[in-house]
């Protein structure tokens, strides 16, 4: 997930080589406890690396994770109190707001 927000193709790569799970998620707050350090972001809960490349327009990466069967619905979850965008919603998202779709 960290080369995938970093931008970074090449350590993306390796570790799916080394078995990365490609739909590893955002921990959520309650899961944050098993995770000492870790602070995460109600608005962030269950993103998958496709999603925080779909937000920062990381097509290279985003088609490595498609590749590797990276879930395109990610990890949103429908009966928590907060819904979690899909990386499919995101993209949209992102696409519209830098001009990238007219």
């Amino acid at each position: 997930m960290l080369a995938a927000i970093r931008g970074d193709e090449t350590l993306a790569k390796v570790l799916l080589d080394a078995g990365a799970d490609v739909d590893a998620e955002t921990p959520t707050i309650a899961g944050a406890q098993t995770h000492p350090g870790a602070y995460p972001n109600p608005e962030t809960q269950h993103w998958t690396a496709l999603t925080y490349t779909a937000i920062q327009g990381q097509l290279n990466i985003a088609k490595l994770l498609l590749e590797r069967g990276a879930n395109v619905e990610g990890g949103a979850r429908l009966s928590e109190d907060k819904c979690t965008e899909t990386p499919l919603q995101v993209f949209f998202r992102s696409t519209f707001q830098f001009g990238l779709v007219h």
